[in-house]
């Protein structure tokens, strides 16, 4: 495989460019799922003494602070407005909406009747002087990969004719994390730092890792949903939906490791048990000792397929389940 070279460019915007670090897994003995359930029981029910006084070092404060702003980003406008830092985040956005409307974003066209909008493109790809050269675009983020850097200088300098755009290295590209190893021609791509956030933002930071993202012979079902408004009240409070989404961005992007357990647990998006959410935390305490764990590519690239199904594993439906990697 010839070597690639990138460049990342960046439209002003606000951009969340912080790095995780993560553990390598840790040796863990098995433990079944009625044990794994009854322990977040427990540890979900137990009062804790009052924290409030307790005070870390002094020389860890620093850093302490630094991953509570990580932490308490805002996610919607209205968490923007309500946040201590709401001026910065204010002046932020009106410096976006200034470079959407200096660079001629878009123009707004009014629908044609009983037609729905199109997709934008998100990758091009053009022959430059005989050399392939790949575009990818997100928003304002562009990632361009090509075999020449003289061709992406080129592409660059076009662009800014036309647009005000930052240059930077391509090693983070929307949630990606991208290493290369030029001497090996290797690539391997990881979300560690996207773990790191989605750990943080269901209060899974400082769970112990387990070594299986899903509980062997223990299938999930529609009986285990809830039974009655006590039930339904206590999981109406649970982020079901918003975890199983951030897992499935992570499942289709770099780790397909978890997939299998992720597609389990969003067959209940409308109508999720407690031992489908314990499912969910078990997906989080998985990668929670796996967040370096990535996709390796390399010059003698041979691919290798596996494939394998169940037979009437699911036991509402009766149905198999089939798969491949």
């Amino acid at each position: 495989m010839k070597e690639k070279r990138y460049a990342l460019l960046e439209w002003p915007i606000l951009q969340n460019n912080e790095e995780g670090e993560g553990a390598q897994p840790a040796e863990r003995n098995e433990v079944t799922a009625e044990t794994e359930d009854a322990k977040i029981e427990q540890i979900e029910n137990r009062q804790l003494r009052n924290r409030e006084n307790i005070q870390p070092p002094a020389r860890y404060r620093d850093d302490i602070v630094a991953c509570a702003a990580v932490v308490e980003e805002p996610q919607t406008y209205e968490e923007a407005k309500s946040s201590n830092e709401m001026q910065q985040w204010q002046e932020a956005m009106e410096e976006e909406i200034r470079s959407l409307n200096k660079n001629n974003t878009w123009t707004l066209v009014p629908l044609p009747e009983n037609r729905k909008s199109d997709a934008d493109k998100c990758v091009f790809f053009t022959t430059i002087e005989g050399i392939d050269c790949y575009v990818a675009l997100y928003v304002d983020d562009a990632l361009i990969l090509c075999e020449s850097t003289k061709i992406i200088d080129e592409i660059v300098q076009e662009l800014r004719q036309n647009f005000e755009i930052t240059i930077g290295d391509g090693t983070f590209f929307c949630g990606l994390e991208i290493q290369r190893n030029r001497e090996k021609k290797e690539i391997f791509i990881n979300q560690s730092a996207y773990i790191n956030r989605i750990l943080h933002k269901f209060n899974m930071n400082e769970c112990k890792p387990i070594s299986v993202p899903c509980a062997i012979g223990v299938p999930l079902h529609n009986g285990q949903s809830p039974q009655d408004s006590d039930e339904k009240n206590e999981m109406s409070n649970k982020p079901y939906r918003e975890a199983v989404g951030s897992l499935m961005f992570a499942a289709t992007v770099s780790r397909p490791d978890i997939m299998f357990a992720v597609n389990q647990v969003s067959r209940f998006l409308n109508n999720p048990g407690r031992e489908h959410w314990c499912a969910v935390k078990r997906i989080l305490k998985y990668l929670q000792g796996t967040k370096n764990i990535g996709i390796r590519y390399n010059g003698d690239l041979q691919l290798t397929i596996y494939s394998d199904a169940d037979f009437a594993g699911d036991c509402d439906t009766r149905r198999s389940t089939t798969g491949y990697a």
